[in-house]
This record gives C-alpha cells, sequence and structure tokens, in this order.
C-alpha cells in the first residue's frame, strides 16, 4: 500500500519513466569514458535517438494518469529533440559515408595515374621526337631531341633521300613499291634511348649537311615504342640571317597524312612564304 501511495503522488507518477532512461543512461555512462563519448556525440550510432524515443514513449504509457498541457508540451519537446538528433546522425553518417567514398575515388585515381605513369615511362608516353638543326651555330650540331615528359625507347632515325622521296610520291610504277620504299631513305640510324634532358649529337656519318653556307632541306622518319613522326625541317639563308620551319607530324596508318597530328609547328618570321600571310614554303 506504501508503494501504491508513492506511485500515485505526483513525482511517483514520473518513476516509472525515470526509471526506463536512468538504468541504460548509467550502463552506458559507466561503460563509456567522457573521451568516448565526446566522440560519441561528433559522429553517434544510427538509431540511438530512436531507442531513447522508444523508452521515452514506453515511460510514458507506463504512467497510470493523463499529463498536464505543461508535461505535454514538454514530452513533445523532448520527442522533437530526439527525433532532431537522430535526423543529425544520419546527416553526419552520410557525410562521412560520402567523404570516405571520396577518399576511396581519389586513392582509385591515384593508383589509376601511378599505372599509367608506369606504362608511359615504359613506353615513352606521348614523347616525340625530332631533329634540331641551328645553322646560325659554329660548329653547326644536328641533334636529336625528345620532346615531353617521358624518355623514348628503341629510337630509330630515318632521313629521307627528298630526291627519290618526291618520286616516290608520285610513283610511276617503273619500280616496285618495295624498291622505291628501299631507295627514300638514304640513312637510318637507331638509338637505345633519346632522354628529354639530354639531346644527342649527331655526327657528319649519318648524312646531314653541316655547311654553314648552304640552305638545308631534310624530311625525316622518327620511330619508338610508341609511335612514329615525321619531321620537315627547312633552312633558309635570308639576307645575312638564317630562317627556319621545322613541322613534326604523328604518322597514322589508318589517316592520311592532311589528318595526321600535328605535334610540333615553328617558323621563324623571315621564313619565305606562299604569298602574303601563306603557308610556310616547304619546296616539297
Amino acid at each position: 500500500m506504501g508503494s501504491r501511495r508513492i506511485l500515485d503522488t505526483r513525482f511517483g507518477m514520473w518513476i516509472p519513466a525515470i526509471l526506463t532512461l536512468a538504468i541504460p543512461t548509467s550502463i552506458v555512462w559507466m561503460l563509456l569514458k567522457w573521451g568516448a563519448i565526446i566522440e560519441w556525440w561528433k559522429s553517434p550510432w544510427i538509431g540511438s535517438f530512436v531507442i531513447a524515443i522508444t523508452l521515452v514513449a514506453a515511460g510514458m504509457a507506463l504512467m497510470d494518469r493523463k499529463l498536464t498541457a505543461t508535461e505535454k508540451v514538454i514530452y513533445f519537446f523532448v520527442l522533437g529533440a530526439l527525433a532532431l538528433l537522430e535526423f543529425r546522425s544520419l546527416k553526419i553518417s552520410d557525410d562521412r559515408s560520402k567523404d570516405a567514398q571520396k577518399k576511396l575515388n581519389e586513392s582509385f585515381e591515384s593508383l589509376l595515374a601511378d599505372a599509367k605513369d608506369t606504362i608511359a615511362n615504359m613506353t615513352g608516353g606521348d614523347s616525340f621526337a625530332y631533329v634540331e638543326l641551328d645553322a646560325a651555330a659554329r660548329p653547326i650540331f644536328p641533334k636529336l631531341r625528345a620532346e615531353g615528359r617521358y624518355m623514348l625507347k628503341q629510337v630509330q632515325l630515318r632521313i629521307v633521300d627528298t630526291d627519290n622521296d618526291r618520286k616516290l610520291r608520285h610513283y610511276s610504277g617503273d619500280l616496285s613499291v618495295s624498291e622505291w620504299l628501299a631507295a627514300a631513305f638514304k640513312t637510318i640510324v637507331e638509338f637505345p634511348q633519346v632522354s628529354p634532358n639530354s639531346p644527342i649529337m649527331l655526327n657528319d656519318s649519318v648524312g646531314i649537311d653541316t655547311n654553314p653556307a648552304t640552305d638545308k632541306s631534310y624530311t625525316f622518319v622518327i620511330g619508338a615504342t610508341n609511335g612514329t613522326w615525321q619531321e620537315d625541317l627547312r633552312l633558309r639563308k635570308i639576307n645575312g640571317r638564317w630562317e627556319h620551319a621545322i613541322r613534326v607530324l604523328e604518322i597514322e596508318d589508318k589517316k592520311p597524312e592532311s589528318a595526321w597530328q600535328e605535334r610540333k609547328f615553328d617558323v621563324s618570321p623571315g621564313f619565305p612564304r606562299l604569298g602574303v600571310g601563306g603557308a610556310p614554303d616547304w619546296g616539297n
């Protein structure tokens, strides 16, 4: 009877609800240190506040009387606050999930970039090669230069015999194609590798004219493990000054020459052109 009277008092009616919340709260508090609680608050478990809502509602259900208007306001305020905290938990979880996915994507992209970089280091990537000839230098040293980030490997330099090349371009059928092809290249030189930072000096035996008094007209075909390029190199002495024109195209077997990708185009202002403002006079 005594306990019944206590439960019938205004305070006693709240005892079931208080016990319902206090017992699990005490257990959690004892199990967790303050630092762990702070960490939990930063990233609460999903469903934590749903459990709290359920416990509060269960506690209210155990009460034997109706709530006053003020108590109802407090009750629904508590439920609303717990619901907002649960939404916060969902938002934090969603943000952490997005951050984790972003980091995973960045890690994958980094691995993919490293793999591409490794392959490019092995093959030469998008680097290309061309012959550089400075006729104003003394002495003249032709250089085979690689341009790009990666080293070129198994490089083969072909110097085209321009006279026979013109005949080959206007093939008349007097000789076989293989004979014309053999005649088109007068020099073939091979190099194990060419580094972008270390151009290779080409000596006289290569067949490039180093006479400082004559104009230069060369076409080179340069191949490596990552592609093949055609270079047109022209040097003209105009009014005592050397003018140059360089054009490097990436050879693509299944496309006509007019569709080949241009990798380098460098023409000095005084180089002869076809008409005012026209294309450089390559002399082909």
